[in-house]
């Protein structure tokens, strides 16, 4: 059995809160997969829906051997 260490850490930062989640699994190159992939589930493309529909984003940074860090942004309402 394989573990992997996973940080997740939450701010609020320029009337956003900021949700960064950093593992160092496997990694993958975001350039090389499609957005619905036959036969594959819907991840990254329902982040960024849902971000979308609330103003918010999504920033993917990952390769192959090293992991993958998430940076999702969504404005706070005054």
């Amino acid at each position: 059995m394989s573990f992997f260490a996973l940080a997740l850490s939450l701010a609020i930062r320029d009337g956003s809160a900021i949700l960064e989640v950093r593992d160092d699994g496997v990694g993958f190159d975001p350039n090389a997969i499609s957005l619905r992939p036959e036969g594959r589930g819907h991840g990254l493309l329902g982040i960024r829906e849902r971000l979308n529909a609330v103003g918010g984003s999504v920033q993917i940074n990952s390769a192959p051997g090293r992991g993958t860090e998430l940076e999702i942004s969504v404005p706070l309402e005054v």
